[in-house]
């Protein structure tokens, strides 16, 4: 593994369990067992490294949203899937999506890195919704479940227990459910 994905992958699992705000490039440093000035060798500034960071997780998860759009037998199977995506991007409880994490550090990040995470929640509800849209359902309720999914994932990680996940998106799997019986 080159050292570059060494810092990303750190750099991620940091950002996520813990926060942006939470770690430094000593952090990253640290742990690839180089010196700090070797990470500015990668990243020059710590925004270089959260746009780094963004893009690889989009690319990530843009491609499971493909996979789950070309694999899943229904609509229904598509928004179910969606939904255990980011409980799974949770980790039960211990960490939230990047994107999520990275959105409560808003005031921390200059210009390029918000329109990242812009593009990548915009890429995110295009997605979501194109599958409610199959479902026959609004716009407005993709962006619904969005939200759900995030303040869901955020309820679980305060308190890290997952159930509380579940107990959120539950409601909604529901009627899910009963839409198609």
């Amino acid at each position: 593994m080159s050292t570059q994905t060494t810092l990303l992958d750190h750099a991620e699992t940091l950002a996520r369990t813990r926060g942006y705000d939470a770690f430094s490039f000593a952090d990253l440093a640290r742990h690839a067992k180089i010196a700090k000035p070797s990470v500015h060798h990668h990243f020059p500034t710590k925004g270089s490294l959260a746009i780094a960071l963004v893009t690889r997780y989009a690319a990530r998860v843009a491609a499971e949203l493909d996979d789950i759009a070309g694999t899943a037998p229904t609509p229904r199977a598509c928004l179910e899937r969606f939904v255990a995506l980011y409980r799974d991007t949770g980790q039960n409880g211990r960490a939230l999506c990047l994107c999520v994490a990275f959105g409560t550090s808003r005031d921390s990040f200059d210009e390029d890195v918000l329109e990242a995470l812009a593009a990548y929640q915009s890429g995110v509800l295009a997605w979501l919704r194109a599958a409610f849209a199959a479902h026959g359902w609004s716009q407005a309720e993709a962006e619904g479940c969005l939200a759900l999914c995030e303040g869901a994932q955020v309820l679980a990680r305060t308190a890290r227990d997952i159930a509380l996940y579940d107990a959120a998106t539950g409601p909604f799997l529901k009627r899910l459910a009963e839409t198609e019986e």
